[in-house]
């Protein structure tokens, strides 16, 4: 205890001080143990139980024999001990003895670990020459837990965003919460205990409708409906009210409630909605527009004169409901209009969709619809309003324009690609011509021309000034080199011109010409052709022949240099109306693309040739050593056949 506790008193007074009492007594005695609230007598200096009454044991759940075996400290919680020694404190008054305490709230422990809210009194007293003290402890836990859900309450309804306020019997205001005090510009220190009809003026929307809410009130003890209410500043504002009678426990009315939404913004939005409407019909006239109208709840629509011209139906040919105009919409676009339509239900949101319908007699239409959601006060759909208007025509010339720029652009694409192809296959051609006459100059230079030279000296060995004896020796061996030279010029100028254009291709047809090529050819290169045909006994026509043998030959000429294999297989077919070409290689392969886009590449014109006849040509080839095979197929002329071999 701290020294104010122990302090003794010094004399007892009249207000305040110690009071001679004893419980002893029956009286006293029977007093305290039936009053209905807590208590207890306990020594001033030790906090010692001296007492208690019957309704602290079934408060605190000790018997009274434990109670008495306790201290004050052991019912106070560890957090409230403090506060008790405060409260105790307090006890000292003026300099003449103690005052009772103040009613002060603290929690107490029960003996089963609940915790109680109690307010207590403390009140000081002398027992036969002991300073004791009286303590009357009240339960106030359920009042607490009370309080606690009334501030709950408060604070919910402090947060909701419509105005909600009350008056008692008198029409003074006896609740205003934040949203009104937004709405209303008033904060509720100057709106409480106030004449509702000094903060809030009301205008009817209709004189007679101030009766009718009377009415409602008295006879349903409700109203809903809609005002127009001014703020402090003057401005008015269109509200949805809810107004409902207040009652006390035994029935009797106290007060109203009223909630109050601004709708000023919703109010405006279907005025303009009004507007737009007046507008949209006066459009419908003069852009043929057909308008509609559908109640959700009942399902009718209402269609103008224009409306059935687009659907090319006579007024109540069909019903003019949902179900009604679906059966004029053609089956495929049923499912999204439907969705489009329970979308903007569900949703509150303008809709727009574009589908096709049929009118009566099969003629097909297309038309756009667009529309808007009208809901009530509690968000619900009500009805809906909107336009449909024939689109038929733009479709068709947006179809026909994009139509046409699809065909320029392929033309325009296809002559880029012809110009590029043409410019490639152009430089490839001066390439070939440059390197066949820097071929055809390099033989005439290299081979021809060392036999002339031999030729010419052999001529020189015949000339007069020799000897007569060595000189006819000399002249039978020098005609047998110059027979020699002579049969080796001729045979290197029969090999140029095969290499040009073999004869043999026009004399004798692509059969022949192949078999002598693939011989020379692995003669020259070491590389031996696997050979096979069907129906090339006859001739073809011979700008098939010569595309086929040149074909072949590029390819046989590509597997040379670059395959770097033994063998290569070449196979020609002729079917009813095609020449198949195939030749394959088991070599390293090749990255095609980059191959055709090469300068030197004789892939390209080999595809040229192919394209030139009316034919296709393609190569399967990849790196990594799966080898290479090119196919082409080239049509038979129409005029062409089996001609007769020489």
């Amino acid at each position: 205890m701290n020294d104010n506790v122990q302090k003794s008193p010094r004399r007892l007074g009249r207000r305040g001080g110690w009071t001679p009492v004893s419980v002893r007594g029956n009286p006293t005695r029977l007093f305290f143990d039936r009053f209905p609230q807590a208590m207890w007598i306990f020594d001033r200096r030790t906090l010692a139980i001296l007492s208690v009454n019957q309704a602290a044991v079934a408060l605190y759940g000790y018997s009274r024999e434990e109670f008495l075996g306790r201290t004050l400290n052991d019912l106070y919680t560890q957090e409230e001990r403090p506060a008790l020694l405060h409260d105790l404190s307090t006890l000292y008054g003026e300099p003449d003895g103690w005052a009772p305490s103040p009613r002060t709230c603290r929690r107490l422990r029960r003996k089963d670990g609940a915790i109680l809210d109690v307010e207590v009194i403390w009140t000081p007293f002398l027992d036969r020459g002991r300073e004791e003290i009286l303590a009357v402890f009240q339960d106030v836990t359920q009042q607490r837990r009370t309080e606690e859900r009334l501030r709950f309450q408060e604070a919910i309804v402090s947060q909701v965003h419509d105005a909600i306020f009350a008056v008692d019997n008198r029409r003074r205001i006896i609740y205003w919460n934040r949203a009104a005090e937004r709405q209303y510009g008033l904060p509720a220190n100057e709106a409480l205990g106030h004449p509702l009809t000094d903060i809030v003026s009301c205008r009817w929307l209709l004189p007679e409708n101030e009766s009718t809410v009377i009415d409602s009130l008295s006879r349903a003890g409700a109203w809903h409906g809609h005002e127009t209410h001014r703020r402090r500043d003057g401005e008015p504002i269109r509200v949805e009210s809810s107004v409902t009678v207040l009652r006390d426990d035994c029935g009797d009315r106290i007060g109203l409630l009223a909630v109050v939404r601004d709708v000023t913004e919703r109010a405006r939005a279907e005025a303009r909605l009004r507007d737009s409407q007046r507008q949209l019909l006066e459009a419908e006239k003069l852009g043929h527009i057909g308008a509609w109208e559908w109640d959700v709840a009942t399902g009718a629509q209402i269609w103008s004169e224009e409306l059935y011209r687009i659907f090319g139906i006579e007024p109540g040919r069909i019903p003019a409901t949902f179900e009604g105009f679906m059966s004029l919409v053609e089956p495929e676009d049923r499912p999204a209009v439907r969705a489009t339509t329970e979308k903007a239900l569900r949703d509150h949101q303008p809709f727009s969709r574009e589908f096709t319908i049929r009118r009566p007699g099969g003629v097909i239409r297309t038309v756009l619809a667009c529309g808007e959601v009208l809901v009530d006060a509690s968000r619900r759909p009500v009805r809906l309003v909107g336009a449909t208007l024939d689109i038929t025509d733009r479709k068709r010339a947006e179809a026909e324009r994009a139509r046409f720029l699809d065909h320029e652009r392929s033309a325009r694409g296809a002559a880029e690609e012809a110009a590029a192809q043409l410019e490639v296959l152009s430089r490839r051609l001066v390439e070939l011509q440059e390197a066949e006459r820097r071929n055809l100059a390099r033989e005439l230079h290299d081979e021809m021309g060392q036999l002339l030279t031999g030729l010419r000296l052999l001529l020189l060995t015949d000339r007069p000034g020799i000897p007569e004896r060595p000189r006819d020796r000399l002249a039978g061996d020098t005609r047998g080199k110059m027979m020699s030279i002579i049969s080796e010029l001729m045979q290197r100028i029969r090999t140029l011109s095969m290499d040009l254009r073999p004869a043999m291709l026009d004399d004798l047809g692509l059969l022949p010409a192949l078999r002598w090529h693939f011989k020379r050819y692995g003669d020259q290169t070491g590389v031996r052709v696997k050979f096979a045909q069907a129906g090339l006994d006859g001739r073809l026509e011979p700008a098939l022949e010569i595309a086929a043998f040149r074909i072949v030959q590029e390819a046989l000429t590509n597997v040379a240099r670059h395959a770097g294999v033994a063998a290569a297989s070449v196979e020609l077919r002729k079917g009813d109306d095609r020449l198949l070409i195939r030749i394959e290689d088991r070599g390293p392969g090749f990255d095609v693309e980059s191959a055709l886009r090469g300068p030197s590449s004789g892939l390209a014109g080999m595809r040229e040739r192919a394209r030139l006849m009316g034919g296709s040509l393609s190569i399967e080839s990849q790196t990594g050593g799966s080898g290479t095979r090119l196919t082409a197929e080239l049509p038979l002329a129409p005029a062409s056949g089996i001609m007769p071999r020489k």
